[in-house]
């Protein structure tokens, strides 16, 4: 142990940094602060540059100091890091090794890094007439125990089409969006009103969209018309607004899903876009459109995104969306209209013209994820620094319109790696669990510490070698 002067070392707690250009010798190490780093204030005994400590997970419990001959960790941004702690072959520690136990990595004193037992090995050194055994220890950091869960489908069987479902989505047509905010969708007009020789209102569908199976079916829209106005005009905002709306089949099915728009739509099945119309003329909305799919036991939504163009008509500017779903009948292979599925009423719900697409945060997306595999009885002791509105550091996140990653995908990959690449910055605290995230590109800053080499042929003769960490 080294008593010295108060300085600043490279450790957790944020303190003012000191100068840029000063550099620090402290027990065979030089370190190079850098502005704009964490750094803590440290006074009298300075302990040891690095210690290492195995311990139980999840529970931390000590089981061995490691009187480690060498030691060197990485701590990337947006990666697991890696840790190798090198101890005599004849240390008792040997002994107690076991996979998934967790080493404890100390830096002056302080807890900075925690990485995973993964494997060891014993190795032979010559030693003059002797040879002798090391023990390495290597494994990548905590943040790694996310794979140890998997991405699970809300729904098992088969999707859209009758294929069988390879992926999870997170958009606004997935079951597990949150729609909470959305209001009942308004009905305009109900189909079989129209169908006589005098329309119901000004400004009527009529009988369209021709051959239409479903008398019931209502065209439904995110809000009321706006005025009506001398000349029997009726009007609605041109842009997109959707609709969503949940239902349960009770055994496997193939459904005939009918749908109509003014002007035009995109149809969702649980996640899965499964129908796009073209860009439609005027007045095409008579022509309605139809889809088949293959559907499992259970509960699942439909969503449809319905667009409204710039039309100028004697009766204003409709926009309506409308739809039905009825069985397959096996023998005839077409739809038997006694065995209606869902039908477009005031029970779905509906989105007014969002200024963007709805959507997931990145946030909401690992919260689910993991809270699902908890569930489940995995990933337990982890907890979050954000939420689903804001990041770690309070920063709001960006809506994105459609996430997805295919089942079965662990979950550190899918958080790590997919997620990483593009929306968040992630790190797992190495004092417990907790996941931090940040909007991507806003953490993870490098600072390296140079420790002296040892000698190649004997790690034990000198000093550590190298070290390079990441705040964030």
């Amino acid at each position: 142990m080294t008593t010295l002067d108060p300085v600043h070392l490279p450790l957790l707690s944020p303190i003012s940094p000191p100068p840029p250009d000063l550099a620090l010798g402290v027990g065979g190490a030089v370190i190079v602060p850098q502005a704009g780093r964490p750094w803590l204030a440290a006074f009298g005994e300075i302990p040891e540059p690095m210690t290492a400590t195995l311990v139980s997970y999840p529970d931390r419990t000590p089981i061995a100091d490691l009187a480690q001959v060498a030691h060197e960790w990485e701590d990337p941004a947006n990666a697991y890091g890696s840790a190798v702690v090198t101890i005599d072959g004849a240390d008792p520690a040997v002994a107690l090794l076991d996979e998934g136990q967790l080493i404890e990595h100390r830096l002056y004193g302080q807890l900075a890094f925690v990485s995973v037992v993964e494997q060891w090995e014993i190795r032979q050194i010559e030693q003059g007439e002797e040879v002798d055994e090391l023990c390495v220890i290597s494994g990548r950091s905590h943040l790694s125990l996310l794979e140890l869960a998997v991405v699970y489908p809300l729904l098992f069987g088969t999707g859209p089409g009758g294929s069988v479902t390879i992926d999870r989505a997170f958009n606004w047509a997935s079951a597990d969006f949150d729609d909470s905010s959305w209001v009942a969708a308004t009905e305009l007009e109900r189909q079989g009103d129209g169908v006589g020789p005098q329309p119901t209102f000004c400004g009527s569908f009529g009988a369209n969209p021709r051959g239409w199976p479903d008398p019931d079916s209502y065209w439904i829209w995110s809000q009321p018309y706006e005025g009506n106005v001398p000349g029997c005009q009726v009007y609605m905002p041109t842009g997109t607004s959707y609709f969503r709306h949940d239902f349960t089949v009770a055994e496997p099915v193939v459904a005939r899903i009918y749908v109509g728009a003014d002007n035009a739509f995109e149809a969702w099945l649980d996640g899965m876009l499964v129908y796009r119309s073209e860009p439609q003329p005027y007045e095409a909305w008579p022509t309605p459109r139809h889809f088949d799919v293959a559907l499992a036991a259970g509960n699942h939504t439909i969503g449809i995104a319905g667009t409204n163009y710039v039309v100028d008509f004697v009766v204003g500017n409709l926009a309506g969306i409308i739809a039905a779903a009825f069985e397959i009948d096996p023998t005839s292979n077409e739809p038997d209209l006694g065995e209606l599925i869902f039908r477009t009423d005031d029970s779905w719900l509906a989105l007014n013209y969002p200024p963007s697409p709805p959507g997931f945060t990145p946030g909401a997306v690992i919260r689910l994820v993991v809270e699902e595999a908890q569930a489940r009885g995995g990933l337990v002791p982890v907890t979050f620094s954000f939420d689903d509105s804001v990041d770690s550091a309070g920063q709001p996140w960006p809506i994105v319109t459609n996430i997805a990653t295919r089942i079965g995908t662990d979950v550190g990959t899918f958080v790590v790696s997919e997620l990483g690449e593009t929306y968040v910055d992630v790190r797992m605290e190495p004092g417990g669990y907790v996941l931090d995230a940040w909007v991507k590109g806003t953490q993870g800053e490098t600072t390296s510490v140079q420790l002296d080499a040892a000698p190649a042929n004997d790690p034990r003769e000198g000093a550590l070698t190298t070290l390079r960490r990441v705040f964030g």
